[in-house]
C-alpha cells in the first residue's frame, strides 16, 4: 500500500485531500505545518508528499529542501 503525506495549514483542504486519498486505498498521514511534518516523518516514511507552499513556521519550499537533504 502506498503511503502519502499531506501537509497543509488549511484544515478543509487537509481533510479533503486525506479523504480523497483514503477512498482510493492510500495510507495517509497529515500535518498542519512544516514543523509537524518533520516530526511525523520520524515515524512515517511516505512514498509521496503533497505540500502547501505558503505555510507558517516553515514554507513549503523550505520543507521540500529539508526533506530532500
Amino acid at each position: 500500500m502506498k503511503q502519502i503525506m499531506v501537509v497543509d495549514n488549511h484544515p478543509v483542504m487537509l481533510r479533503f485531500m486525506s479523504n480523497q486519498l483514503e477512498k482510493n486505498g492510500y495510507l495517509v498521514a497529515t500535518a498542519a505545518d512544516g514543523l509537524s511534518a518533520l516530526e511525523t516523518l520520524k515515524s512515517f516514511i511516505p512514498d509521496v508528499v503533497f505540500i502547501d507552499l505558503v505555510m507558517p513556521n516553515i514554507s513549503g519550499e523550505k520543507l521540500c529542501q529539508i526533506i530532500r537533504s
